[in-house]
């Protein structure tokens, strides 16, 4: 009987005992945005995405300066938390935060300002070092931010996928895809361009990627997809060593701060795929600077091992300024440096900027007062990427004579955000000097501070018949199997083609890109299809040729699906609806595409809509795509035709009719006559029909309301 109690008790007291708390330690020298001389400093607060926070604390450590004791305070967002009254001999505080800082806001340590225009001066500093923020969780975890939020800091205005042999298969563009609508759906106005490219083989600068020329990749997320073997001397045994299990691991240079590397890697083709689908899946994520291991048969987070950190920034390359055609001006304010204020401002690009040369210039008309230490500066960021740097002289002066130029594959189409962000320090001895008493270090930037942009083409104006691929009239459209995305070639500009119309899509549809895919197996099924080439590549779709002349570098498997060359018209496109097709290309190829240069077409037979995106090579279907993106409207009419001019910058649609005779089956096409259909002329004629709908609309609420007076008085009298 002893032994029972015995043993109940002991399991209550197994049931009683608290779990084992994980905590995740954070050195505040990792975080810190700026440090000043009062030997405070600010960082912002790192997302805790994927796991629940029991508490989250700081642990401040001081270095004593003097025999006097520190008043620290401790502020969030600029509002004061905390205050504590330190002693010399107990140089260090905790403080745990009731209410969670929001991921971005600013905690900033303030220590005591009046004593620094005293004889004895600051009281001590603190050990950025030796202190931490400390987040204890009672689940195994870590900070984990989310997929899309890892595009905040290294997302510009591409994505590129790198594969040993620069060729992407059905998984690997997917997860492109679907990489790229997290980064499209997190700010509506960002559709990235995303391409696969053949790793550059060279010395690496990167002590994790040493068989990787890194330099000569882009700034922003590159993707590195490959299998152990494949990746065998070009990253690191750090990384790769005797993993033997699916792996992601995001890796970042303190030389390129502004460059993140993403490998993804197993022992076979199963694995890397295994891996590359658990980063697809929402809300999935991994610590910044982290590699995580993942169990090919429960892709779950098993372990962590960190590695780099990003670190601060770096100047970038200026390019030479383009010619402009507006400028941006904002409100004249005045802002105190030495707090952690941003001016921002909203700049508006017509156009895809992305592959252009030049620059946009912004030129800076303001003032600062004197009190900064010397080093201080002002920082560019384009869109969350560092672009450059303004000095400011410790003595005071004017920027009247600043211009900092962005690199237009900086800017994207529409919205794009410009920061100056400050970082500064206060020098004592300018602050505390003869007659600068409780001087404040400001900056004021006038009205007349002006954004110059390249011409970047028409601002719009022209109309756009893919309205319904960008998903404007999506909403009761049969979508249970999604939309299918056929290549006519392995181009990267072909890729980039389709992986751009679907983010579009995405980011304006808000539907998820898990619905579309992206194949060169021409065996598909589905109310939609999207055809994207070169006129060749359309050519070979239609007529049933191999798509891929020499597939050795696909996977064995896209090579097993491609053996059947015209499996394209077994499922869901039937017969019926190709003829009309190699019509409007033979006809569109004879009579416009050689001088238009480059043409969409679009073609409806019940429920089921084709939609083609050609041109005569590369550059001319992105061309095609950037306009396309560019211009959208409301209604699509059946049966259009679209070709565009060199450069994208002339758009005309051609009306394709289509008779149907009695005697023929349906859907059988019987004649196709182009006409010129001005989009721009068919606007006037809209507006005015809306007008003369809501007059007479008007009218009669009027008449009605009227009446009803007039009854209802009678009914008083």
């Amino acid at each position: 009987m002893s032994r029972l109690v015995l043993g109940v008790a002991f399991l209550l007291l197994l049931l009683a005992a608290p779990a084992r708390a994980a905590l995740v330690q954070l050195p505040l020298d990792r975080l810190v945005t700026r440090s000043s001389p009062d030997g405070g400093l600010a960082f912002a607060m790192p997302e805790l995405w994927g796991m629940n926070a029991d508490s989250v604390r700081l642990e401040l450590v001081f270095q004593p300066l003097g025999d006097d004791p520190l008043e620290p305070e401790l502020l969030v967002d600029g509002k004061v938390v905390a205050r504590e009254r330190l002693s010399p001999q107990r140089f260090a505080w905790s403080h745990r935060f009731r209410d969670l800082p929001a991921g971005g806001s600013t905690v900033r340590v303030l220590l005591s300002r009046e004593r620094l225009c005293t004889a004895g001066g600051p009281a001590g500093a603190l050990d950025a070092a030796a202190s931490r923020l400390v987040v204890e969780t009672g689940e195994e975890g870590v900070l984990l931010p989310a997929v899309d939020q890892l595009l905040g800091p290294f997302g510009g205005n591409e994505l590129v996928v790198w594969t040993p042999l620069g060729v992407a298969g059905d998984w690997q563009l997917s997860w492109a895809a679907r990489l790229a609508q997290g980064w499209a759906l997190r700010d509506l106005h960002r559709a990235p361009r995303v391409r696969t490219a053949r790793l550059p083989i060279g010395r690496g600068s990167f002590e994790l990627l040493p068989g990787v020329d890194t330099d000569a990749m882009p700034g922003g997320l590159n993707v590195v997809i490959g299998t152990l073997d494949e990746l065998e001397g070009l990253v690191s045994e750090r990384v790769l060593g005797q993993i033997g299990a699916a792996y992601v691991g995001l890796l970042t240079d303190p030389a390129q701060p502004f460059k993140a590397w993403l490998v993804i890697s197993g022992r076979d083709e199963r694995e890397v795929a295994t891996a590359a689908a658990a980063v697809a899946r929402p809300g999935f994520a991994w610590p910044n600077g982290s590699a995580v291991l993942l169990d090919p048969a429960d892709p779950d987070l098993a372990a962590v091992a960190p590695y780099r950190v990003l670190t601060g920034p770096r100047q970038a390359d200026a390019a030479p300024a383009g010619r402009s055609f507006a400028s941006l001006g904002w409100t004249t304010g005045t802002w105190r440096l030495d707090q952690d204020r941003i001016v921002e401002v909203d700049l508006l690009v017509n156009g895809d900027p992305a592959a252009l040369p030049g620059a946009a210039s912004i030129r800076l008309n303001g003032d600062y007062a004197p009190g900064f230490a010397a080093g201080s500066a002002l920082h560019l960021r384009a869109n969350g990427l560092f672009v450059g740097s303004v000095a400011l002289d410790p003595q005071g002066g004017s920027l009247r004579e600043e211009a900092l130029e962005v690199p237009l594959h900086r800017l994207r189409q529409g919205s794009n955000r410009l920061e100056l962000i400050p970082e500064v320090a206060v020098d004592p001895q300018i602050l505390c000097g003869a007659g600068m008493g409780g001087i404040e270090p400001t900056l004021t930037l006038y009205e007349d501070s002006s954004i110059d942009v390249p011409w970047l083409g028409s601002p719009g104006g022209a109309s756009d018949i893919a309205s319904w691929m960008m998903g404007a009239d999506l909403a009761g459209s049969e979508l249970r199997q999604g939309a299918t995305w056929v290549l006519g070639d392995q181009r990267p500009q072909t890729v980039d083609a389709a992986l751009t119309l679907l983010a579009a899509r995405a980011q304006i549809a808000s539907r998820f890109l898990s619905e579309a895919r992206i194949t060169f197996d021409r065996g598909f099924s589905g109310t939609d299809v999207v055809l994207v080439g070169s006129w060749a590549g359309i050519d070979k779709i239609l007529s049933g040729r191999p798509i891929i002349d020499e597939p050795s570098g696909m996977f064995a498997a896209d090579q097993a699906r491609l053996a059947d060359a015209r499996g394209l018209f077994k499922f869901g496109l039937g017969s019926a609806a190709v003829e009309p097709l190699r019509q409007i290309v033979q006809l569109l190829v004879a009579r416009n595409a050689p001088q238009e240069g480059s043409a969409m077409f679009a073609f409806q037979r019940g429920s089921q809509r084709v939609v083609a995106v050609a041109g005569r090579d590369g550059t001319e279907l992105v061309q095609a795509v950037q306009s396309l993106v560019e211009r959208r409207r409301d209604v699509m009419l059946e049966g259009d035709v679209v070709t565009i001019g060199q450069g994208g910058r002339q758009m005309v649609a051609h009306r394709a009719i289509i008779e149907q005779g009695p005697e023929q089956p349906e859907g059988q096409l019987q004649t196709i006559a182009f006409e010129l259909v001005r989009m721009a002329q068919e606007t006037p004629l809209r507006w005015l029909a809306v007008m003369f709908g809501a007059v007479v609309l008007l009218a009669f609420l009027t008449l009605a309301a009227t009446r009803s007076r007039r009854v209802r008085d009678a009914e008083t009298a």
